[in-house]
């Protein structure tokens, strides 16, 4: 999980992003580091104006998660069945300056 969360801190620390969803289809497990470790990245996030959000995990992890009580600590509203409504979520929470600014318009949300 040393790799995720490097990763995670790579994305805000030089691309600026602090709301990033994590889509889950190739997770198969978690353990209770990893777990402990997104719990405090989405601590960060949110501290830093975002969040950390989920979707399409396998339902194995997604009952591991809620087992654990995890999902408590992040946040039910973070996870979500389908990257669409995930998507559809986060937006709403984003900062309209920078999505004015950007070209890319990957998302059906994005004007």
């Amino acid at each position: 999980m040393n790799h995720v969360q490097n990763r995670l801190n790579r994305i805000t620390d030089n691309e600026g992003i602090n709301t990033i969803l994590i889509i889950g289809s190739g997770i198969n497990f978690i353990d209770l580091s990893g777990a402990e470790m997104l719990v405090n990245e989405a601590k960060r996030l949110q501290q830093l104006g975002g969040g950390l959000y989920f979707c399409n995990l396998k339902p194995l992890v997604y009952d591991k998660i809620v087992r654990s009580g995890f999902i408590n600590k992040i946040g039910n509203d973070h996870f979500f069945d389908q990257k669409r409504n995930a998507i559809r979520r986060i937006y709403k929470k984003l900062d309209r300056d920078i999505c004015a600014s950007c070209s890319a318009r990957v998302f059906d949300e994005c004007v």
